[in-house]
């Protein structure tokens, strides 16, 4: 717009027409091939979507129907009765041939793409084959047989061990190179079964590849002329192309060295070429293809993939994205692609289809337009060029009258005898020449007039500024460049008190006289020094007269209209009593901030002897738990070896009194659980880890511990989840301690018959989730809730009585929810039952229409196969040195060890299992850490300095349970850690896991 208005006239005019000519010609041509072009792209991308989808599915049938088939076949009787002779060791010559033909008959109904039948045993050798070279070789190593060789849990019943290899029916590979032959080849197997649903040889199908090539070769001209497909896999290799087969089995693009190995290793590549096979197709393919297949289309990966310029994205639906791409072998020839992922396997399917086929005919009509356009312009042009001239003729005689008044020559006029529109401007221009004229002279006489009546007003503002200047409240001093004085006001004298007889008037004065009234006449000199270096300055300032009176300094430059200096302002105010409270002020500050001092120092004082205190009750609890898990090891741990009968058989009514026993001994161990968790809590150390748990699980892994005490008590259990809610960020082991105690409450103050429940409610509206366990028990009172969450406390002593606790449990809850950044609420009603809300902050993971159905838990896996040490590495005569200054913990371990197996040796301080470690290099140490003389510490660190014992497993078995306990143990070298008192099972365990670990050395401290 900026450059237009700069044209002459005689530009613009011809601009206008043709843009009035052209411009609806041009919108029209436009429209038309924008529309017309959506149009037929828009048909085109339905074409192709309907195209891709039904191939898709033609082969996602294909692969189906093979899978189906295969795993019919593989129940065929003959099968099943020749792998049962050959398993049993029965070479039956006759069920070989009946079985034989039958793979024969099997092959022959498919020879096309069928290359063979072969049956294998479960060491994967081919007993037959339709291929008489292939029988005897093995085929062990080979996906379609390893995929049935999952391992089966002997330890479970026949059931769990049948369900383990149920889950998988049949088998399609990738194409592999057969290498026998070279030929790529699709697998297809399925599991032969007994009666017993046991496996007992697999049936393994070989086609030749090239049915992949022949369907997608089919695809050509579907979509319309020119169109063909293109098959990859999830690693982008060619499986089927619709116009060459020389990349088939080839990469679509370049992958990491680890990436290309593995494919080549699997027989998934043709062997190297010297030379680059990709042509400028290829090429093109594989830049629009560079997806990760295996997690399918997306929308931002499609973005990405395509972001260079050459293509653009259309559209994104379902299973299938579109987008327009340019050819590389020409600058004009766009493809429409589409692509779609298969559902039976990780492959993905494209379809091209070449622009020019279907948009020929509209790019024909425009250029036709565009041609009309062309000779209308031209017609135009030489119309406006006339018209122009007409036009502007007259326009430039008056521009050249009007630079002559411009110029002053207010006499000049132009010619009026134009015809029309052109003479009335004319005519009006020189009337309003003549107006000009007439204003001008007028302004000349009311400037005149304005003149007087300004000096009359500025000579009244003088008057006023002068009494002003005399009235004012500070001593005021003018001086011109030199310093000397212009002006002064009568107040200076007030302000400096001026003894009389020094001056006779204000002006008189300089800052020579005002310097030798200071109590240091150095102080204006400065001030003048400083203007020397800076004369523009404006400087406020303190001064001290030598009468006790102080006066407050401000000068600043005076200008003229052109801002030059020409003088300065000085003035000087009384500020003697604001000194003066200043002065008192500071005084007031230095006392308070003496007395702060003596008072942060007593809080200082008070903080030391608060550290000190809460130190030495941490040294206390940590002793205290060391005083009573000791003899609780030796107490639960001779208890189970009597319950187990390892000290010889016990009668049935020891034994009870052996489990009352072991059920008390546990109920004081989370007692004492309780307090230190308690102790942690108070001194901030207690951790969390927070980490994504299945909320389901944990559920049900709580409602576990209270099972015995409902059945015992008859209660009716609920459990309502709300399938929204399926995993919640949280400490597993606090939050199952959180459910554990509540629920626990629940049962124990609910009476037999009664009812207890928990309801789980997500709402994603504020970002939480509600635990709710309810009871129908004895409830509480509204004046004894505001007591209910803290520490020791119980609500009634008759309650104390009945029921057992200590009163931490509640305390405990209220602590963990807070540190998971929630709150839990309590509501009841005596005798109407309790409901306690525990609200922590949830994120949901699935849409909130999700039917409960729809929602899949995964399985947990039972603690004991975690813990299954591996037979093939585990000897139970190990060699174990276990250290412990006490007794009684020392002969209760070594007796239940010694009884499952193992060589055991004693040392009783840190220096003694030094000495044997190095003399006896056992396979394990259990290191006690509180010892006389030498501690475990101590021990652990010497015995990781010896180099053959840098490997050898060292268990911190301890009563210390103080949070940084632990990280001590395993920085002096431990290679695990666990507090006393330890379950001999759990202890069992644990030696077995150790010895069948190899210990990671690049870990120790």
């Amino acid at each position: 717009m900026a450059i237009f208005k700069t044209l002459s006239l005689r530009s613009r005019v011809i601009l206008a027409f043709l843009g009035i000519g052209l411009l609806p010609l041009l919108a029209l041509a436009y429209s038309n091939l924008y529309v017309s072009t959506n149009t037929l792209r828009t048909e085109a991308k339905e074409n192709l979507f309907n195209v891709a989808s039904q191939s898709a599915e033609h082969i996602d049938y294909w692969i189906t129907t093979q899978r189906t088939t295969v795993k019919n076949e593989a129940t065929l009787p003959d099968f099943v009765a020749f792998l049962e002779a050959n398993a049993a060791g029965n070479q039956d010559a006759q069920l070989a041939t009946d079985a034989q033909n039958l793979l024969d008959s099997l092959a022959d109904r498919d020879s096309t793409f069928t290359t063979s039948y072969g049956l294998l045993d479960l060491d994967g050798t081919i007993l037959l084959d339709t291929n008489q070279r292939f029988i005897g070789q093995s085929e062990a190593m080979a996906p379609y047989f390893t995929i049935f060789q999952q391992p089966v849990d002997e330890t479970h019943d026949h059931d769990h061990a049948h369900s383990q290899t149920e889950h998988l029916e049949s088998y399609i590979s990738p194409p592999l190179l057969a290498p026998d032959t070279g030929n790529p080849s699709i697998y297809v197997s399925a599991p032969v079964k007994n009666e017993a649903g046991h496996i007992i040889g697999i049936l393994r199908v070989r086609f030749n590849a090239a049915t992949l090539q022949a369907q997608v070769k089919e695809l050509s001209n579907l979509a319309g002329k020119g169109s063909f497909g293109v098959l990859f896999d999830e690693y982008h290799i060619y499986l089927g192309h619709g116009q060459t087969t020389r990349v088939l089995y080839r990469l679509a693009h370049s992958v990491q060295p680890g990436v290309l190995q593995q494919l080549q290793t699997e027989n998934r590549l043709v062997k190297p070429v010297q030379h680059n096979f990709y042509t400028e197709e290829e090429q093109e393919i594989s830049q629009r293809i560079a997806l990760d297949l295996k997690e399918g289309i997306t929308h931002e990966q499609l973005s990405l993939a395509i972001d260079d310029g050459n293509h653009t994205y259309d559209e994104h639906r379902e299973n299938a994205v579109s987008f327009r791409a340019k050819d590389i072998s020409s600058e004009d020839a766009f493809h429409q692609v589409m692509l779609v992922n298969l559902h039976e396997m990780p492959w993905i399917l494209a379809i091209y289809l070449p622009e020019v086929e279907f948009l020929s005919p509209i790019q024909t009509q425009t250029r036709n337009i565009l041609v009309a356009s062309g000779i209308l312009g031209l017609l135009l042009i030489l119309s406006a060029l006339a018209f122009a001239n007409v036009l502007t003729q007259p326009i430039v005689r008056l521009t050249q009258t009007a630079k002559q008044i411009e110029a002053g020559n207010l006499q000049a006029s132009v010619e009026t005898n134009a015809p029309g529109e052109i003479g009335q401007l004319g005519t009006a221009f020189n009337g309003m020449t003549s107006k000009l004229r007439y204003y001008i002279e007028q302004l000349e006489e009311e400037k005149k007039k304005d003149h007087e009546t300004a000096k009359r007003k500025q000579e009244r503002m003088l008057s006023l500024l002068a009494a002003t200047f005399d009235s004012t409240a500070d001593g005021i001093l003018v001086t011109d460049k030199s310093g000397a004085t212009i002006q002064a006001n009568n107040k200076i004298i007030d302000v400096w008190q001026i003894p009389q007889g020094v001056v006779r008037r204000p002006i008189d004065l300089n800052l020579t006289h005002l310097a030798t009234l200071l109590q240091d006449h150095r102080q204006l000199g400065a001030v003048t020094q400083q203007l020397t270096e800076d004369p523009d300055a404006t400087i406020t300032e303190t001064l001290m007269l030598r009468n006790t009176k102080v006066l407050e300094l401000f000068t600043q430059p005076q200008t003229n209209t052109k801002q030059e200096t020409i003088g300065r302002v000085w003035s000087f105010r009384d500020v003697t009593v604001r000194h003066q409270h200043a002065e008192a002020l500071i005084d007031q500050q230095k006392l308070l901030a003496q007395q702060v001092a003596e008072q942060t120092a007593e809080i200082r004082a008070a903080n030391v002897e608060l550290a000190r205190t809460s130190q030495a009750k941490d040294e206390f609890l940590a002793s205290m738990s060391h005083e009573l898990r000791t003899p609780l090891s030796a107490i639960l741990g001779n208890t189970e070896m009597l319950s187990e009968g390892i000290m010889g058989e016990v009668s049935e009514r020891q034994n009870n009194s052996l489990k009352i026993i072991h059920n008390s001994g546990s109920h004081l161990l989370s007692l004492i659980n309780d307090i230190l968790d308690i102790a942690k809590v108070g001194a901030g150390n207690l951790k969390l880890d927070i980490r994504e748990t299945f909320v389901r699980e944990i559920v049900h892994a709580s409602m576990e511990f209270i099972r015995v005490g409902a059945e015992r008590k008859n209660l009716s259990v609920y459990v309502d989840i709300d399938p929204n809610v399926r995993v919640i960020d949280v400490d597993t082991k606090r939050f199952k301690q959180i459910l554990v105690n509540l629920l626990n409450n629940a049962v124990k103050f609910t009476p037999d018959n009664g009812k207890v429940g928990i309801k789980i409610v997500g709402d994603a509206k504020h970002d939480v989730a509600k635990f709710m366990i309810w009871d129908t028990g004895i409830g509480i009172a509204s004046e004894d809730l505001e007591r209910l969450f803290k520490p020791f406390v119980q609500l009634d002593s008759k309650l104390s009585r009945r029921y057992e606790g200590t009163g931490l449990g509640l305390s405990l809850v209220y602590h963990m929810v807070e540190l998971h950044g929630g709150n839990v609420q309590a509501q009841s009603k005596p005798d109407q039952g309790s409901l306690f809300t525990v609200t922590l902050p949830w994120t949901p993971r699935v849409p909130q229409t999700v039917a409960p159905e729809a929602i899949s838990q995964p399985e947990a896996l039972p603690i004991a196969d975690l813990a299954k040490p591996s037979t093939a590495i585990f000897d139970k005569r190990h060699s174990l040195l276990i250290v412990d200054d006490n007794e009684l913990n020392l002969t209760t371990f070594t007796e239940f060890l010694h009884a499952k197996g193992y060589r055991v040796h004693n040392a009783r301080d840190g220096a003694e299992a030094v000495h044997l470690a190095t003399s006896l290099s056992p396979d394990l140490i259990l290191m006690d850490i509180q010892m006389p003389g030498m501690d475990g510490l101590e021990a652990t660190r010497r015995i990781r300095e010896i180099n053959t014992l840098r490997k050898t497993p060292i268990i911190a078995l301890t009563a210390l349970a103080m949070p940084s306990d632990k990280e001590l143990c395993l920085k002096a070298g431990a290679s695990d850690y666990v507090s006393k008192p330890v379950s001999l099972k759990s202890l069992e365990k644990l030696v077995q896991v150790t010895l069948s670990t190899p210990i990671d050395t690049s870990q120790l401290h």
